[in-house]
């Protein structure tokens, strides 16, 4: 039987690889961990899935990546009202503790990928989606937004 990890930490699992993957690749993936969750009573299958478990899935999802975000502050010296030592102000305590709040990040990103699935959004949507807005957003600010 594996260990359970308790403090429930990730950094010991980084590892640089010099594989790029695209976005569409990483929905791909995402959809592909919500099968196998669903498979398991622990989520919905994407593409089965009825409008209204979507929109439920959704505020679920927004709910988690709320949290996550909470949980990445929590590792950062954000408090205006708490005296943060200087170690805490300089950068990263460590290279683990850089390392715990880069997945907190990753953790957030993946309940994100979550609401694009039921959106039905796939990689080169979101892309495309993305490039446009971006352009207006710019354009917004030539014309003085």
């Amino acid at each position: 039987m594996e260990k359970i990890n308790p403090e429930n930490k990730c950094s010991h699992l980084f590892s640089k690889s010099n594989t790029s993957i695209s976005i569409t690749e990483m929905f791909e993936m995402q959809k592909h961990l919500q099968k196998e969750l669903a498979k398991r009573g622990k989520g919905i299958d994407f593409e089965k899935a009825t409008f209204k478990e979507k929109i439920d899935a959704i505020s679920t999802n927004m709910t988690n990546l709320t949290l996550e975000f909470g949980e990445l502050l929590e590792r950062l010296p954000h408090k205006r009202w708490k005296t943060y030592t200087p170690e805490q102000l300089n950068g990263w305590l460590s290279e683990e503790h850089r390392l715990e709040t880069c997945y907190e990040l990753i953790d957030m990103w993946c309940f994100f990928l979550n609401i694009g699935l039921c959106l039905d959004i796939d990689g080169q949507m979101f892309m495309d989606l993305y490039v446009t807005k971006n352009r207006e957003n710019l354009a917004r600010q030539d014309r003085g937004y």
